[in-house]
């Protein structure tokens, strides 16, 4: 496999945000496994974003690619992190199985937009989930197809499902949505 979409993991963080955790696992087609962490990326700035890349060597065709990441945005009276995200629900890899999972705070009041008339993800909501304080909105899915990532095809929420999700309250620091979707 020679695609480079194939074989990196790319994760970007917006300003303000700080990369906890990038992980994958590659579980080749004769068992072997090969881990890889933030350690193993190189890191690029462009377009006001940092760029973390990890590229899987000697990817074969069968190969089970895993991977994750986890940002974090902290609040402070001069920055106010990205209260709004789209999650694509699809990607250029196709997938066996896919989970996506935004975890916040149980006091904030979180809204997810219908991407289409009458059109909801399937998506759920566990309070408390960790006995910390968090919930999760969690999205699974099964057989996911890949899409080509082509330059001049058209942007991703025109044709690919997706979560959008906004944060709308936050009482610990007096913030409300005024705006509505």
């Amino acid at each position: 496999v020679d695609a480079d979409w194939l074989t990196t993991q790319t994760v970007s963080v917006r300003p303000g945000g700080r990369l906890v955790a990038m992980f994958s696992r590659v579980t080749s087609p004769d068992g072997t496994v090969r881990t890889f962490t933030e350690a193993d990326a190189v890191t690029s700035e462009d377009d006001n974003r940092t760029t973390y890349k990890i590229a899987y060597p000697g990817i074969e065709k069968g190969s089970v690619i895993e991977e994750g990441s986890r940002i974090e945005y902290t609040w402070s009276p001069d920055f106010r992190p990205p209260l709004q995200e789209d999650i694509p629900l699809i990607h250029t890899v196709p997938a066996k199985r896919m989970e996506v999972r935004m975890v916040y705070p149980d006091d904030w009041t979180v809204q997810v937009k219908e991407t289409s008339a009458g059109t909801m993800p399937p998506f759920e909501t566990i309070p408390s989930f960790d006995g910390q304080g968090k919930t999760m909105l969690r999205y699974r899915s099964e057989d996911v197809p890949a899409y080509a990532d082509e330059r001049f095809a058209p942007y991703l929420k025109e044709f690919a499902p997706y979560l959008e999700v906004r944060v709308t309250g936050i009482p610990s620091v007096g913030y409300t949505a005024t705006d509505s979707w």
